[in-house]
């Protein structure tokens, strides 16, 4: 398997374990040396059956090597939402891609 499809192959398991998180356990998968692990939650547990509400949504994972040698970089990820869902971005830090060392 080429590098450049083991990345998106990585990618697509982090974030397809990210949209399937359970509150309670971290989503791990291991393929060809490589771990990914991927942990999320939401806040509040409870939301009102009518109506909207404002939801919390933290996500955190990690990659490592099972096997000595460096680990594909990560060129690229995907944040989804489903068609009713709202993103606020107010607050959130803004930063130019000069300002980041990839």
């Amino acid at each position: 398997m080429s590098r450049l499809r083991l990345k998106a192959l990585l990618v697509s398991a982090a974030l397809l374990s990210a949209a399937l998180i359970s509150t309670s356990s971290a989503e791990v998968t291991q393929k060809q040396g490589v771990r990914v692990v991927v942990d999320g939650k939401l806040t509040p547990t409870k939301l009102p059956r009518k109506g909207e509400a404002p939801v919390g949504v933290s996500v955190s994972g990690h990659i490592e090597a099972l096997k000595q040698g460096s680990l594909p970089q990560l060129k690229a990820m995907s944040i989804a939402l489903n068609s009713a869902g709202k993103l606020d971005v107010g607050g959130i830090p803004h930063c130019r891609i000069n300002h980041i060392n990839p």
